[in-house]
């Protein structure tokens, strides 16, 4: 059964402000591409809540690399079946 994936309000403002980025320094193919890989990622943890690599120093927070340069942070709620989103980090400014 697939779980339901919820975006915190906080990884929705973050999408928003990469999207807008994109849109303004790169073009509007490569803001669609993140999108794209947004969309693929989060189908990838509707159906395998688990694929993401397990944190290093928090084991209920996961990690889903969507690429080529950012960084799912989530958590599996099974009880509920919902994966929920909590950041989206630029890999390059960690």
């Amino acid at each position: 059964m697939a779980h339901t994936v919820i975006w915190s309000e906080k990884a929705q403002q973050q999408i928003n402000q990469i999207i807008n980025y994109l849109y303004d320094n790169w073009s509007f193919e490569v803001a669609g591409k993140f999108t794209d890989q947004l969309v693929e990622s989060s189908e990838q943890l509707a159906l395998f809540p688990f694929s993401g690599k397990e944190n290093e120093k928090l084991n209920a927070l996961r990690e889903l690399y969507v690429k080529p340069y950012h960084k799912l942070y989530y958590t599996v709620i099974d009880g509920r079946d919902e994966v929920y989103i909590l950041n989206v980090i630029d890999t390059r400014q960690q």
